[in-house]
């Protein structure tokens, strides 16, 4: 009897040894991440996980967090899919904003784009995936290596061709001699061509200008930054 009774003390002992480790622990990595000692929190982090297997979503998210804020991207996605892949609906909408914008940020625009819109389909009420997959339609993917040795090579041919092409002059005040001379001539095509194509992106632009100024104000993040 005596036996039983010391086995239960010390697995009493044991077990509130070890919650109150526990619970120092997340103390401690809430505090290291209030102070953005978030390199020093991974470490706590990563130990609750690993030696007290404390599996617990929102410290997981957390910890996806210290990673994105200390520039680990790969490791931050990684612990952002596992709470993306769990049951609660709004923590794992939360998760899912959180890899858009690290694919965003990483030039994989149409992933980061569905990434926001999976998360609207897991919670409708996050707003923080509405205005961030606004400000996914606003980016541009940047050329690859090889486009940009494309068009390099395309702006030399380019000034090759001008370079050996007569310079015209395109004065509106010319007599109409000078300006009959310019119509019929190849270059003043092209002059003529340029400003319809200056015109035309203009256009474009204003057009692009007028539907981000309709879009929600987001006075919670600054201009050209995701929401968190």
């Amino acid at each position: 009897m005596k036996f039983f009774l010391a086995i239960s003390f010390t697995s009493l002992f044991s077990f509130l040894f070890y919650t109150n480790e526990v619970n120092e622990l997340k103390t401690a990595v809430k505090q290291r991440y209030a102070e953005k000692k978030y390199l020093e929190a991974i470490k706590i982090y990563t130990l609750l996980e690993t030696k007290y297997q404390i599996k617990e979503p929102s410290l997981i998210y957390d910890h996806a967090n210290a990673c994105y804020r200390s520039l680990q991207l790969k490791q931050a996605y990684k612990y952002y899919q596992i709470i993306a892949d769990g049951n609660d609906s709004v923590l794992s909408s939360q998760a899912l904003n959180q890899m858009g914008i690290i694919c965003c940020r990483t030039q994989k625009l149409k992933e980061g784009k569905e990434l926001f819109i999976q998360s609207l389909r897991k919670n409708a009420a996050n707003k923080h995936a509405v205005l961030n997959l606004e400000w996914a339609l606003t980016l541009k993917d940047e050329p690859t290596q090889q486009e940009q040795q494309k068009r390099q090579h395309e702006q030399q041919k380019k000034k090759t061709g001008d370079a050996n092409t007569p310079d015209y002059k395109a004065d509106p005040s010319g007599s109409e001699e000078e300006k009959e001379a310019l119509r019929s001539s190849t270059h003043a095509n092209k002059y003529m061509d340029i400003n319809k194509a200056r015109l035309l992106l203009e256009s474009m632009k204003n057009s692009e200008k007028q539907y981000i100024q309709q879009l929600p104000v987001n006075t919670t993040t600054k201009p050209n930054e995701p929401a968190w």
